[in-house]
Formats: C-alpha cells, sequence, structure tokens
C-alpha cells in the first residue's frame, strides 16, 4: 500500500524544511494554474498536513489508485 511519505516522496527521517521543499515543488508542477490537476494538488496537499501530524506511515485507502501511481511518478522524478 501506498503510505504519505511515498506520495511526497519522504521518509519518517526527513527533516521540516525538506518535507515542505518536496511539497512546494510537487504543488507548483501539479498545480491546476500550471496546467496540472486540482484533485492531485489536494492529494499533495493532504499528504502533506498528515506527515506535518505525524502520520506520513499511514495508508493512502481513501484515494483511487490512479491518482496515487500519478503522484508518485512526479514525487520519483524530482528526486
Amino acid at each position: 500500500m501506498t503510505t504519505f511519505h511515498d506520495l511526497l516522496g519522504t521518509t519518517e527521517h526527513t527533516t521540516p524544511s525538506e518535507i515542505k521543499k518536496r511539497y512546494k515543488l510537487l504543488s507548483h508542477r501539479l498545480h491546476p494554474d500550471k496546467l496540472g490537476s486540482s484533485a492531485l494538488m489536494q492529494l499533495i496537499t493532504s499528504a502533506y498536513n498528515e506527515i506535518l501530524q505525524g502520520n506520513g506511515n499511514k495508508t493512502c485507502e481513501s484515494v483511487s489508485s490512479d491518482k496515487l501511481i500519478l503522484t508518485k511518478q512526479y514525487a520519483q522524478k524530482l528526486k
């Protein structure tokens, strides 16, 4: 199963400032104003918020697999 860390391309050892940088990079590329998707933008925003609350290792069960795969692909490209 995919975790919130998987969506942003982070781990439980990633610092908060690095998490914020990852979120900004993904949100810049996936933002609807940049020809991205509002659904994907909402997904990474919720993943970012969950990670900040300490829930980064929880699985994303309520999200469709297509959105998860697409978001993970964007995160991998940024590494």
